[in-house]
């Protein structure tokens, strides 16, 4: 190995990129996610948010893989099914295959972009409207009952800010978390290393690139708390609200 020169050292030590290993998020992936690649050091380092080699072979073959999939997804046809129940379910079965944990009753319209999926963890009563991209190169974890509009982007990947160190090809990753009952509005982004608290709604276009309170909604580039939002109460049944309107 070449010694680096010290002002590379400086840029690397400058770097928002973690130092060591997130030993107890790689342990959760392994034991949570369908599909990882355990052991492999690239990944770990990944999702851990250090510098990594993203063009490694085995996790460059992955994110080609991923590509394939938002294909095939494309390919299973309504017109070839006896009802919307039918198609439904071929295409959350399909994607079960896709992400590395995907709850009950959750839906992707098509197209959607993975970095690889099997990075993401998504929960029950899911909904993500046309061109959904997750840049999942570290963990990204969506809770149950969350809404995307179209064109929402959730992504963990970025670079160093120092030229001379993004022609190296180096890159890193921070962890994404969506808690429940959140809506990213249209054409939303979700900056690496985010928490979008529970309840809280983004504004169709805003960028988020800090954390989120619950219950709030964010507006703007970058996003700002524009208002708060009640706590939940008891469920309101669709069909007793339709009845109500009437």
């Amino acid at each position: 190995m070449t010694q680096l020169p010290d002002h590379i050292i400086e840029l690397i030590k400058d770097c928002k990129a973690k130092s060591q290993k997130d030993q107890k998020l790689i342990n959760w992936a392994n034991e949570t996610l369908r599909g990882v690649p355990k052991g492999n050091e690239e990944w770990e380092r990944c999702i851990s948010g250090m510098l990594y080699d993203s063009t490694e072979p085995d996790l460059l073959f992955k994110r080609f893989l991923a590509n394939d999939k938002t294909v095939e997804y494309g390919e299973i046809k309504a017109i070839n099914h006896k009802d919307a129940e039918s198609y439904s379910d071929a295409r959350w079965k399909f994607m079960k295959d896709v992400v590395g944990h995907l709850g009950s009753n959750s839906c992707f319209e098509y197209p959607f972009f993975f970095d690889y999926g099997f990075n993401t963890y998504i929960g029950d009563n899911f909904f993500a409207n046309f061109n959904l991209t997750i840049l999942d190169c570290s963990i990204v974890k969506i809770g149950n009952g969350v809404m995307c509009g179209p064109n929402v982007s959730i992504i963990t990947a970025t670079h160093p800010l120092d030229p001379t160190l993004r022609k190296s090809l180096v890159e890193y990753a921070l962890p994404i978390t969506i808690e429940d009952n959140v809506w990213l509005s249209s054409n939303c982004v979700v900056l690496p290393g985010v928490t979008v608290g529970k309840g809280s709604i983004v504004a169709a276009g805003a960028v988020v690139s800090k954390d989120v309170p619950p219950y709030t909604v964010v507006a703007g580039v970058p996003a700002k708390v524009v208002k708060n939002l009640e706590k939940e109460s008891d469920t309101a049944d669709l069909k007793d609200i339709l009845a109500f309107t009437r």
